[in-house]
């Protein structure tokens, strides 16, 4: 177990809501204090200690990467005393390979190589077996800058294989939590670009050490060969697996904590819980990926789940988690649907799947969409009228569906609902006059969720929205 210092207290609530969140509830209560005395003036500062019992540090890591500057980590000794002021820090073997390699070259000063360690190396990784992935650091630019490409790596390939080879022997050692895989490949992740990208492909990860299969494969249009020999990662998140193929498909781990979320029942936090009825009902997502939010909800024993994702990588990635044996327990055969196509047709595709179920005298045939994932950024907004039209038309027994709207927005519509006010659900009122959608009797939000930050001052959002139905009889629509 660890614990999770903050000095900060306006923290503190947002840290323990993260925690309960995650993955069932891993806060271990109560929430304790603590001295400690600075070793500049001899004040004392209070710290407040949040322990979970998630046991892996990197994934504790990952949950709080927003947090990573106000928080300190310390593993938890069986006495419950922290065995660690300063916290854990598993970058500093990372280090000291760094520093021991430049000084078996013989040819760098000390003061060379401290100046490396200073000045040109971020050592901040994510592992998604067999990748290790390197954040993007738009100043020290670890291992792609002219002085590591020139100076320590000689711009000779072989150097380059040498170092990367000789890192992950020593550094990157098989774990439990990765399954005895071994790392073979090296990346870095550089920023999302602002251009046009409705695929969402990782434009900017630039590959270092291994084979990561671009030759010869069409992106657009990929063949069976092409998905066989391409480079495939992967990652358990709240015990789902979830695999993708990185060149072509982008994985965002800060999702986590809205994942997370998803899966909150009644039953484990019923104060928290944003998304109440979905066992036995019916969800839509809009923008499935590599299946995000798809697998959360499978997980919550949703009765059928549509997909549609453009990226043919993407869907790929979600067919495989599905099929997937770590996956099977909460999977259920003919329970997820996906598309390769825009959302635009998905009216037509809840249509040709009822009459389908009709033609085979399935009695469950009627669909019952409660929930409508839509997690497009910077803006799920293209798809606020196809969610609106699906909602009216295939809520069936439900009284209310609620759309779970991913938006890129200013802290300060944020803070004063003008986002929410003045946009959205003017926009959603405006559809349902113009479709004379009768049988809506409100839209409402009932909660907007901080995700992620994605620039200065502009948040990740997810807006939840309830569109309550006057009654559920078809003489009603």
């Amino acid at each position: 177990m660890f614990i999770v210092e903050v000095q900060d207290k306006r923290y503190v609530k947002e840290l323990k809501t993260l925690l309960e969140l995650y993955n069932g509830n891993s806060l271990v209560k109560p929430i304790k204090t603590r001295e400690k005395h600075s070793d500049v003036d001899g004040k004392s500062v209070k710290l407040f200690q949040l322990k979970t019992s998630i046991t892996n540090v990197e994934e504790l890591q990952k949950l709080l990467e927003n947090y990573e500057n106000c928080v300190s980590i310390a593993e938890c000794a069986d006495s419950e005393n922290i065995s660690s002021t300063s916290g854990v820090n598993f970058t500093i073997t990372l280090l000291d390979y760094i520093r021991a390699y430049l000084a078996a070259q013989e040819s760098y000063s000390s003061e060379f190589i401290e100046d490396v360690i200073a000045n040109h190396c971020s050592p901040k990784y994510s592992l998604y077996p067999p990748l290790i992935l390197f954040n993007h650091s738009p100043v020290k630019q670890m291992f792609i800058s002219a002085l590591w490409q020139e100076q320590i790596f000689k711009n000779s390939d072989e150097t380059r294989t040498h170092f990367f080879e000789q890192m992950i022997q020593q550094v990157f050692i098989p774990t439990s939590s990765q399954n005895g895989v071994e790392f073979s490949h090296v990346a870095v992740n550089n920023p999302i670009q602002k251009a046009d990208n409705i695929w969402r492909k990782p434009l900017s990860i630039i590959p270092l050490f291994g084979d990561f299969s671009t030759k010869d494969v069409n992106f657009d249009n990929p063949t069976h060969e092409n998905f066989e020999k391409g480079f495939w990662c992967s990652t358990v998140q709240n015990g789902i697996y979830q695999e993708w193929a990185p060149i072509y498909t982008m994985f965002s781990r800060g999702n986590i904590k809205e994942k997370a979320r998803i899966l909150v029942t009644e039953k484990t936090k019923s104060t928290l819980c944003h998304f109440k009825d979905i066992a036995n009902n019916d969800v839509l997502d809009m923008y499935c990926g590599i299946g995000y939010f798809t697998l959360s909800y499978l997980k919550r024993d949703c009765r059928y789940l549509f997909g549609f994702d453009l990226n043919p990588w993407s869907c790929e990635g979600l067919r495989r988690a599905l099929t997937s044996k770590k996956n099977s327990k909460f999977v259920k055969q003919n329970s997820c649907y996906i598309y390769n196509e825009s959302n635009e047709f998905a009216m037509q595709r809840l249509k040709d799947f009822e009459a389908s179920s009709i033609s085979t005298a399935d009695n469950n045939c009627k669909l019952k969409i409660r929930h409508i994932n839509m997690g497009l950024l910077p803006t799920s907004e293209p798809g606020w009228a196809v969610a609106l039209d699906v909602a009216y038309r295939f809520h069936g027994s439900c009284l209310v569906t609620t759309l779970h709207v991913h938006e890129n927005i200013h802290n300060d519509e944020v803070k004063d609902g003008s986002f929410v006010n003045e946009k959205l659900l003017p926009a959603l009122l405006s559809f349902k006059k113009q479709n004379h959608y009768n049988n809506i009797e409100s839209i409402s939000v009932t909660h907007v969720e901080k995700i992620k930050t994605f620039a200065p001052d502009v948040w990740h959002v997810c807006i939840d929205t309830d569109i309550h139905f006057k009654c559920v009889s078809e003489t009603c629509m």
